[in-house]
């Protein structure tokens, strides 16, 4: 690899981009938190959407902000105003978090000489000085750590915990700690959801969801919108211990209201990134199958995710119901998922980092042992009971030649399989692969030869999955 430019030299400066999504710029700043602890000196600088300009513009690292504003058509507007700005600050380098081809040639018109960035794309890498391998296939890593990865052209040594924090604006603090002294009884703790994602998830389904707020009468429970014209029926919900901010809540607000509240719920969306850089209790809720936990999953120390990605019979890369994937939810679910929730934070059952990982990674992982007959099966029962006490989702079928293998790839997509363990031969993994990772473009299963039985146990099982995604 190519050596880089000494960054601790006084007066050097680094662009990072990240012009996408609001929650995707969260998961970026452990990156700026890990420059400034290598390079104290260091000048930052952020390329971003606008919404995420509201999350940065407080960031004590962040000296300067370039914004990407895009028309109806979600093309890009300031094109040269962009490059002019970026080519004026003279940065030494440029760091692409997002792999867009238009921002790379940006910071390369812009005069910027050195350009990190990913070498997966063919059709990118020639964009980059500096080309990393990221580890995309390894579905043990957050996406935190792949976006770390990036910086592995440094030669640094990385700290053995990526720091995940925010800067709330004061102003906002003020206000919201004046109205929770107002509004929220202080004798019992408060409950934030979360309602209208805006983004690549669904939410909380209805009729469930107003069950268990109208049940959670031993707390606070405040609601707020991503829509203010939203036309969503738990607007309308009214009780004593609900406060119900049907009304528009500005970004500072939205920040600030999570940070004062005791516990988050919510879909995998921007804000319920927030709560976990502010270290909130999560109750995530994400059942769209091409979400993964184990890449985006919450990072505070305590959570509980529910996840019912394997009751909608589509790949959700290809078309995403809500009513396909959330009809079955229940508000019992939802409480079940909180009391858990409650009872650890209360116990302080709070997780280091590689169980956080593992609790993640659990969250995700669909297993799909084959057998060559029913007796094998049968027999194998108390090592499938097992390994779905140790929390694992477990499904079982057959293999007994050609003519299972329509079935076989019915159960991958329906059940959202990611390893599949036992014994089939490579013609069939290489059909499968093809089929799911190329054709469709989806997270294809690893594949485990030995077959569960009695004889292993769920831990090793477990340590076994990871090992073939890491290699």
């Amino acid at each position: 690899m190519r050596s880089l430019l000494d960054l601790k030299k006084p007066g050097m400066k680094v662009l990072i981009q990240r012009a996408d999504r609001l929650g995707d710029m969260i998961l970026a700043l452990p990156v700026v938190e890990q420059l400034r602890e290598w390079y104290p000196q260091l000048k930052i600088g952020m390329l971003c959407s606008p919404v995420s300009e509201l999350l940065i513009k407080n960031h004590p690292h962040i000296q300067t902000i370039h914004v990407a504003k895009k028309d109806e058509k979600g093309q890009l507007k300031n094109k040269a105003e962009l490059q002019k700005s970026i080519a004026a600050a003279r940065y030494d380098v440029y760091i692409g978090l997002w792999d867009n081809s238009i921002f790379a040639k940006i910071a390369k018109k812009a005069g910027i000489g050195i350009r990190i960035g990913d070498a997966g794309r063919d059709f990118n890498r020639w964009l980059y000085t500096h080309r990393v391998h990221q580890r995309w296939r390894d579905f043990t890593l957050h996406q935190v750590d792949l976006n770390l990865s990036l910086l592995t052209p440094l030669l640094q040594p990385f700290s053995k915990v990526p720091k995940t924090v925010l800067y709330p604006s004061q102003e906002w603090e003020d206000t919201v700690s004046s109205f929770f002294s107002k509004h929220v009884n202080p004798n019992k703790s408060s409950v934030l959801i979360f309602r209208g994602t805006g983004g690549s998830n669904i939410d909380i389904p209805i009729e469930p969801m107003q069950k268990f707020i109208e049940s959670l009468t031993d707390f606070t429970v405040i609601i707020c919108y991503g829509d203010s014209d939203s036309s969503d029926p738990i607007s309308k919900i009214k009780g004593d211990h609900i406060i119900n901010l049907n009304r528009w809540v500005s970004f500072e607000e939205l920040v600030s209201l999570i940070n004062h509240a005791d516990y988050y719920i919510g879909p995998d969306t921007g804000p319920t990134h927030i709560a976990s850089f502010l270290n909130k209790p999560i109750l995530l809720f994400t059942p769209k199958k091409n979400l993964f936990p184990n890449l985006w999953g919450p990072l505070s120390n305590c959570f509980q995710i529910l996840r019912t990605d394997y009751r909608c019979d589509a790949l959700c890369t290809e078309t995403c119901s809500a009513m396909m994937s959330c009809t079955t939810t229940s508000a019992e679910e939802l409480m079940d998922g909180f009391q858990e929730l409650v009872t650890d934070f209360l116990t302080q059952t709070c997780l280091t980092y590689e169980q956080k990982a593992d609790r993640r990674l659990k969250s995700s992982v669909r297993v799909l042992c084959l057998y060559s007959n029913l007796e094998e099966k049968k027999e194998a029962e108390p090592a499938i009971e097992a390994s779905r006490e140790y929390g694992l989702r477990v499904y079982t079928g057959l293999w007994r030649g050609w003519r299972d293998l329509k079935k076989l790839i019915w159960m991958v997509r329906r059940f959202n399989i990611t390893v599949i363990q036992g014994h089939v031969p490579m013609w069939v993994k290489s059909i499968i692969r093809f089929y799911i990772g190329s054709l469709k473009v989806y997270v294809a299963p690893i594949f485990i030869d030995q077959t569960l039985h009695i004889y292993i146990d769920p831990d090793d099982c477990f340590s076994m999955y990871k090992k073939e995604w890491e290699r």
